[in-house]
């Protein structure tokens, strides 16, 4: 089992996105348990997956601001079926599919 509170850097990044978007507001939170994140992403799955006990205070808030990330236009996309927000290497990346 993971330390407590770990984040894996790797994890998602070829398919779900990274652990941020499993934090409350992001666009996988409520998917940890499907997608496997419980624990990969310790912190960001915290309440969804029951590690709250395990991170500190800090911690978890500094997760619940993985929400102000969130695009609130991005559901007026035109033919949009899925969105994801990916950040790697400080860049920021919108991926959309379309049907």
């Amino acid at each position: 089992v993971p330390p407590p509170c770990f984040e894996s850097p790797a994890f998602g990044l070829d398919l779900y996105g990274p652990c941020s978007t499993y934090a409350p507001g992001g666009a996988n939170h409520g998917y940890c348990g499907a997608d496997g994140a419980c624990d990969q992403c310790r912190m960001s799955c915290a309440s969804e997956c029951g590690h709250e006990l395990e991170c500190p205070p800090q911690d978890l808030a500094d997760a619940a601001l993985a929400e102000d990330r969130q695009w609130a236009e991005a559901g007026t996309l035109r033919g949009a079926t899925q969105i994801r927000h990916l950040a790697l290497g400080g860049e920021d990346f919108l991926v959309v599919a379309q049907s």
